[in-house]
């Protein structure tokens, strides 16, 4: 109900909606957003509602949760020295939008620290697990932006050929 949902959280965290804000940082799992949401009320017992600044400020804990959980799925399909240097290969890399050829460059020019992975399969791993989508602009709709993830779009593949972006819940761990 939208009345109860307008009494509990501000209309809007940073200029974006509160809805967008909290489901862009999770897998659209139930869990995810109570943990955003626990995580806010055990700093704030005494708040009676979630202020704009609260959920801004639980981002960089909630990351590295996002990103914990991330590892613990990926554990078991990935041995564990390809998940740590894949990781570690897009938080060094620090771009939140990126096309394949640069993370490539970036990655050659630095192969000496990703001595386990290889570059494509490592972006396939992330993408299988959400730590990377495709964005691109279709200009046949009007222009509008789209975002392809593999826990939105189970069939799903990364493209190559298309913008990567890093899952906004991860980008502060």
């Amino acid at each position: 109900d939208h009345a109860v949902f307008d009494l509990l959280f501000p209309d809007n965290v940073n200029k974006i909606p509160t809805e967008k804000f909290l489901l862009e940082r999770t897998f659209f799992r139930p869990r995810d957003i109570i943990t955003f949401l626990n995580s806010i009320i055990e700093k704030h017992p005494s708040h009676n509602s979630f202020k704009w600044q609260t959920l801004s400020d639980a981002r960089s804990d909630y990351s590295e949760y996002l990103l914990d959980e991330v590892r613990n799925e990926m554990s078991g399909h990935i041995p564990d020295i390809e998940i740590e240097e894949s990781l570690k290969l897009i938080k060094n890399f620090n771009q939140h939008y990126f096309y394949f050829k640069d993370i490539v460059k970036y990655y050659e020019d630095n192969k000496f620290h990703y001595k386990n992975i290889k570059v494509e399969q490592s972006l396939i791993y992330l993408y299988k697990f959400s730590v990377l989508g495709n964005t691109w602009k279709n200009n046949a709709k009007g222009g509008r932006n789209y975002q392809s993830w593999s826990h939105r779009e189970n069939n799903s593949d990364l493209d190559f050929s298309k913008r990567m972006v890093v899952h906004v819940g991860l980008r502060e761990a």
